[in-house]
């Protein structure tokens, strides 16, 4: 397999990446319904979308039509190396997803 086509296989089924995703909240016992998808930049939030290519798209729309949040992979929460505090509120991370978007 090349690089470039690791998570074709992930993303050739909705229901099974979507699934995968879904377990894993469960798994975690994670309460928000936030999610980075792996290896794609690609938003949902608030009726806006946005695509890095085409693996990728159906899952993330089966996502939001559950109710999460897709959030991209071009924004980086920063925190403090010594303490692991965030450098940005949750305010100023929250405007910078708005105007990404």
């Amino acid at each position: 397999m090349r690089m470039n086509d690791q998570y074709k296989n992930f993303y050739s089924n909705e229901q099974t990446s979507v699934a995968d995703i879904l377990k894993n909240q469960s798994t975690l016992k994670l309460q928000d319904k936030i999610v980075r998808l792996p290896g794609r930049n690609m938003w949902r939030l608030d009726g806006k979308s946005k695509n890095d290519g085409a693996s990728g798209v159906q899952t993330a729309d089966g996502l939001a039509k559950l109710g999460y949040k897709v959030i991209g992979w071009d924004l980086e929460w920063t925190h403090h190396g010594k303490d692991g505090t965030p450098v940005q509120s949750v305010q100023a991370i929250y405007k910078q997803i708005v105007n990404q978007l």
